[in-house]
């Protein structure tokens, strides 16, 4: 696995490190990098390429964050956001660069700075693709249960929901307690609260309209 990988949007210079072709199965899954930049339908605002450099030895892995209307067919939270078109250069597969990109350290950082309202990832993938399956369980992603089926079959839902960050958590308030006076059962109790209120007013009677 790499020491250190870093999530990017795509800059036009990364075109030479993502010219590369998917082969067999994969093929069926997903396109290249650069069958997906071609096409007019996946580009700004409603999606955003992002690349993944990886130094040693040095290459880019590509996905498609899409906050387009695509996302509700996978979600009905409108924070959400659609991964579409992961791929490894085949060259460079089996190393854990995925699953290194796909870490809450790594993604949910790279999410909020350019998608603060996001709040969940959701994406579909092919029942039979079961290596691209186990990578996103073991990143936590979860299969929804819902499914769509396409012309090359049955894609299953997957999400995760990502918390606040740190800084946004409220700290819990904690709750007073009132201990009981030993003696005073709660009617003398609420009766004695009475005529403390009742004193408080004669001293500091209330404003006049």
């Amino acid at each position: 696995m790499p020491q250190t990988i870093t999530l990017v949007l795509y800059d036009p210079a990364h075109a030479a490190d993502l010219d590369y072709r998917l082969h067999g199965e994969q093929a069926q899954y997903s396109v290249s990098p650069q069958e997906r930049l071609q096409n007019g339908r996946f580009v700004a605002p409603d999606c955003l390429a992002v690349t993944i450099f990886v130094p040693k030895p040095p290459h880019r892995i590509f996905f498609i964050l899409d906050k387009g209307g695509d996302r509700l067919t996978y979600s009905a939270n409108p924070r959400a956001v659609l991964l579409r078109s992961m791929s490894v250069n085949p060259a460079y597969q089996g190393q854990g660069c995925a699953r290194a990109a796909l870490a809450d350290d790594k993604l949910a950082p790279l999410i909020r700075s350019i998608l603060p309202d996001c709040d969940e990832i959701v994406f579909g993938v092919h029942h039979a693709n079961r290596a691209a399956i186990g990578l996103y369980q073991s990143r936590g992603f979860a299969d929804t249960g819902a499914n769509l089926y396409g012309h090359k079959g049955r894609n299953i839902f997957t999400a995760k929901r990502f918390g606040k960050r740190p800084s946004e958590k409220q700290p819990e308030t904690p709750t007073a307690v009132i201990p009981a006076q030993a003696g005073i059962c709660s009617e003398s109790r609420a009766a004695a609260d009475k005529t403390t209120i009742s004193a408080a007013e004669k001293r500091f009677p209330p404003a006049q309209e």
